[in-house]
């Protein structure tokens, strides 16, 4: 084959890869705004009144991260046939890293004070739990930040970005350190990721094992659902990234809007559902470290704004 046809070919693939990267960003990032719109009465109403603790924070750093990074990697992604500087480009990038890094910390910070909580551990297990996590984590950021400052550099746009319509051309050189420290990034993930599945084993076993009837319900009622399925989509997902460096194009970057999209969808439903946890251990914890208890009033407007009309309270003359 002669240099121009490899050359065409070459491009061919990178069009397609591109073409298949927006329209999948798409369907994840259609999908995140319903959700975020066909929920948001229901923020108001079970998220709003509380306190600002450690459970609101992330809660709100979490459903709102993803919008924003949504609209950076529009202005990066999407063909809108406008051209960035090359610092534009960059600033862009880097914008919306650390947006990802902010949520994406936040996901993990929160699903392991819910562990926490459902273990009904002691205060000085949490702060193990958090030395354990911030180490490995401190490992990672360094590695990241070898990564970011070469995927992070742009140039000025290439002619054929311009006719595709694209804003930023990228002028990534992959040399032997960022290998190595994509090497230790998928290294330190994989024990996190492993470690996190422990713990979700723990909280099956000291709190559903032996559970009959209801297990079901009362799994789903205090998160566990969302818990096991985050810690095991986190393992699997990782496991998959590390021993798999082959893996196609699109199956690359359907994890990657897992991480970035349905991740925290799941571990914002985890943080309203901990809120219905029974365990009198479990309860302290999440009020000590996510949310206070509510007022009595507050909590049954809440609870008043989920019954059908016929069945709510009436007051009048005849009360």
């Amino acid at each position: 084959m002669s240099a121009p046809s490899e050359e065409l070919a070459r491009l061919t693939v990178l069009v397609c890869e591109l073409m298949t990267q927006s329209y999948i960003s798409l369907a994840f990032h259609v999908f995140y705004v319903y959700y975020f719109t066909t929920t948001l009465i229901e923020e108001v109403i079970t998220m709003w009144p509380h306190q600002w603790m450690a459970g609101k924070i992330l809660f709100f750093v979490m459903r709102y991260g993803p919008l924003l990074r949504i609209v950076q990697m529009a202005l990066l992604e999407t063909r809108f046939y406008i051209t960035f500087t090359p610092k534009t480009c960059s600033s862009l990038f880097i914008s919306s890293f650390a947006t990802h890094m902010v949520y994406t910390y936040a996901t993990e910070v929160a699903l392991l004070i819910c562990i926490h909580a459902l273990l009904g551990s002691k205060r000085k297990y949490l702060v193990l739990l958090g030395i354990a996590y911030a180490v490995p984590t401190a490992c990672i950021l360094r590695s990241q930040s070898i990564w970011i400052k070469e995927f992070s550099r742009a140039r000025p746009i290439d002619p054929l970005d311009v006719e595709l319509g694209y804003s930023c051309t990228w002028a990534v050189a992959v040399d032997a350190q960022v290998i190595q420290a994509d090497r230790v990034i998928k290294y330190v993930s994989v024990a996190k990721a492993s470690c996190t599945a422990i713990l979700a084993l723990a909280v099956y076993y000291k709190r559903y094992r032996g559970r009959t009837g209801k297990l079901i319900k009362i799994v789903n009622r205090d998160g566990g659902v969302q818990l096991f399925l985050l810690a095991g989509i986190y393992f699997v997902l990782t496991m998959i990234e590390t021993s798999r460096p082959g893996l196609s194009y699109i199956t690359k970057v359907c994890i990657k809007k897992y991480r970035t999209i349905l991740s925290p969808i799941l571990t914002c439903r985890l943080l309203l559902n901990i809120q219905k946890v029974a365990d009198p251990a479990a309860r302290s914890v999440v009020s000590a470290m996510l949310f206070a208890p509510l007022p009595q009033s507050e909590d049954f407007d809440r609870f008043d704004h989920h019954l059908p009309i016929n069945s709510r309270p009436v007051t009048g003359a005849g009360s």
